[in-house]
């Protein structure tokens, strides 16, 4: 489904074939931003491999990435068996109160961490060198250009297109109009997310603040 012929049909609902379509293509992807931030689904699951060095306590995770949802320590040594520390996760405040000197502490096998801007950061500098395999919810595209493909997959059109509109109708401040499109677009939502959401958990993930610093490097 590309962005052309959504915009289409957005403008067909309107009523005015030659509305704004900047107007329209903006709506699209802020209703593909918003379906895609408000349900997690496993059409934006992904998964990447980040490097480390023995030595490392910060580790950089890729820009893409908008929520976390596993991380393996895969080490370089093959006689350890990689593991999972994605429990071991703790709140930043906590993390400094009970590792202070995370910077200079000994090096140790990679377990306690915590977010910091969009960093890894480790309890101590690491003992050996690998990867993390990470797997996460990625964050949606925005469909530029004519050509576009949307998130959104092909069988759900009309979601894309009912929201698309309503979408424009509230730029325009129409909201008695949006508010019938909305009302429209439910039973397609909900459809949706009983088809593509991830178990239950049908509640945006959280988005991580972007500064990107550290010593590991990722790699697609």
């Amino acid at each position: 489904m590309i962005l052309q012929d959504v915009r289409q049909l957005v403008r067909s609902k309107l009523d005015d074939l030659q509305y704004d379509g900047n107007k329209v293509d903006s709506a699209i992807n802020w209703f593909q931003f918003e379906l895609f931030n408000n349900t997690r689904t496993a059409l934006m699951e992904d998964d990447v491999n980040i490097d480390f060095l023995q030595g490392d306590y910060e580790i950089s995770i890729p820009s893409q990435i908008q929520t976390i949802t596993e991380i393996l320590v895969v080490p370089t040594d093959t006689s350890i068996t990689p593991y999972s520390i994605w429990k071991y996760r703790k709140e930043h405040g906590d993390f400094l109160q009970k590792f202070p000197n995370f910077m200079v502490a000994n090096q140790a096998n990679p377990r306690e961490w915590s977010f910091y801007g969009r960093k890894i950061r480790l309890a101590a500098p690491a003992s050996f060198g690998g990867k993390l395999f990470v797997e996460f919810i990625r964050r949606p595209v925005k469909a530029v250009g004519d050509s576009a493909l949307l998130e959104i997959p092909d069988n759900y059109e009309e979601l894309a297109v009912i929201g698309g509109t309503a979408r424009v109708m509230e730029m325009n401040e129409d909201y008695a109009e949006a508010a019938q499109e909305r009302q429209n677009l439910e039973p397609l939502q909900t459809t949706f997310i009983r088809n593509e959401a991830r178990g239950s958990q049908h509640t945006g993930p959280t988005i991580m603040r972007s500064n990107r610093r550290g010593r590991g490097g990722y790699e697609d």
